[in-house]
C-alpha cells in the first residue's frame, strides 16, 4: 500500500522506484546500492524493514532518508513467525510465498548487531523518522533518537493507509528534498581524524571478492588516489575512549566567487582550447583548494569573450 501511495503522490512530480525486495537481508541491501548506483536517487524512504535498510544505507551512500516505524530488531519479529507465509501486497515475479527459517533470522541479527556503524554527525539531521502512534509492532523511537535527531508522529499504525501516507509521509519526503538538495556532481568531502581532507570519487567493486571499496583523493600534499574498503572507510572508531567516524563527512558552510572576465584578450571558439584555459586556472587555483575550498566552475558557451566564473565552497 505505500508503495503504491507514493506512485500515486508524486506522479508527474518525481520518478519515483518502488521495487520488490528480495527476502534475504543483504541481497536486499545489494539491489538497493546497486539501485543508487545506476539511478542517483535524491532521497530514501522506507517502511518497516524496508526502515531498517534505509537507515543503513543512507549515511553510506550520502542520501537523506525517511524512516516510517523503523524496525530494527527484525529478527525478533521473525523469529514469533518461522513458517510458511505470503507477501500482503502482489510480487512483479508472481511469487507470492515465503519462509522464515532460522537461517533468516540469523541473517538479520548478524545486520542488527552493525546496523548504526555507519551513522555520523553530517548525518544525524538528514534521517527523520516517523511512528505510528498506534503502532503495536515496533517501538523503537528511543533507539532512534539517540542516533538522529528529527522525530515525528502521525496518527496511524505499522502500515499506514494510502491517505495516511499521502497525508503524513509524503509533506516529509517533499521537505527532506528541499532541505537537502544533493549536488549535481554527487561528489562529497571528508576530513580524517588526524586532520587531512579527502574527496570521495566514486564507490568500485575488488574484481576478486566483490566487496565494495571507496576511491578517494588526498586535498594535500601531491594529492594521491587511494582506495579502501567500503566498510572500513565509513567505520565507527574509538579514539579518546569515544565513537567517532573514522572520516568526518564534511558539509559546504560558506562560497566566495571570483568573476575572470578577460582571458589574454583572446576570442577562442574552440571548446577544447577554452578547456585548456579553465583546466590552467585551477592549477593556478590549486592552493586554495588544497585549504579546504571545493571549485565549482561555471562558464558561459564563450568563456572568452563572456568570462568565467569560480565558486568556492568552504569545507567545515
Amino acid at each position: 500500500m505505500p508503495a503504491v501511495a507514493l506512485r500515486e503522490a508524486f506522479e508527474g512530480k518525481a520518478h519515483v522506484l518502488t521495487p520488490d525486495l528480495p527476502l534475504h537481508p543483504h541481497d536486499a541491501i545489494r539491489l538497493i546500492r546497486d539501485i543508487c548506483d545506476t539511478e542517483k536517487p535524491d532521497v530514501l524512504v522506507g517502511n518497516s524493514c524496508g526502515a531498517f535498510y534505509a537507515q543503513m544505507i543512507s549515511p553510506i551512500v550520502g542520501i537523506p532518508a525517511l524512516l516510517g516505524n523503523p524496525h530494527f530488531k527484525m529478527s525478533d519479529f521473525l523469529r514469533e513467525r518461522i513458517g510458511s507465509h505470503q507477501y500482503k501486497s502482489p510480487r512483479a515475479d508472481g511469487k507470492q510465498d515465503f519462509t522464515i527459517g532460522e537461517y533468516l533470522v540469523s541473517e538479520f541479527e548478524e545486520l542488527e548487531a552493525h546496523q548504526f556503524d555507519c551513522c555520523n554527525i553530517y548525518n544525524k539531521d538528514r534521517v527523520w523518522g516517523l511512528f505510528g502512534e498506534e503502532d503495536t509492532l515496533a517501538h523503537f523511537e528511543p533507539l532512534f533518537l539517540k542516533h538522529y535527531m528529527n522525530s515525528h508522529h502521525f496518527p496511524g499504525g505499522h502500515t499506514p493507509t494510502a491517505e495516511q501516507f499521502k497525508t503524513w509521509y509524503c509533506p516529509l519526503i517533499e521537505k527532506l528534498l528541499l532541505d537537502y538538495p544533493i549536488t549535481e556532481d554527487r561528489v562529497r568531502y571528508f576530513q580524517h581524524f588526524k586532520g587531512n581532507k579527502y574527496k570521495l570519487i566514486a564507490s568500485a567493486f575488488d574484481s576478486e571478492t566483490q566487496e565494495r571499496m571507496v576511491l578517494y583523493q588526498a586535498l594535500y600534499g601531491d594529492r594521491k588516489f587511494w582506495i579502501r574498503p567500503e566498510k572500513m572507510f565509513f567505520e565507527q572508531i574509538e579514539r579518546n575512549g569515544k565513537q567517532a567516524s573514522y572520516p568526518k563527512h564534511l558539509a559546504c558552510r560558506s562560497t566566495f566567487g571570483i568573476r575572470i572576465t578577460s582571458l589574454d584578450h583572446k576570442v577562442l571558439d574552440n571548446p577544447m582550447e577554452q578547456c585548456a584555459i579553465i583546466i590552467t586556472l585551477l592549477r593556478q587555483f590549486n592552493e586554495i583548494v588544497a585549504m579546504g575550498w571545493s571549485l565549482v566552475v561555471k562558464a558561459n558557451h564563450n568563456v572568452a569573450q563572456h568570462g568565467l566564473n569560480l565558486n568556492f565552497h568552504k569545507l567545515s
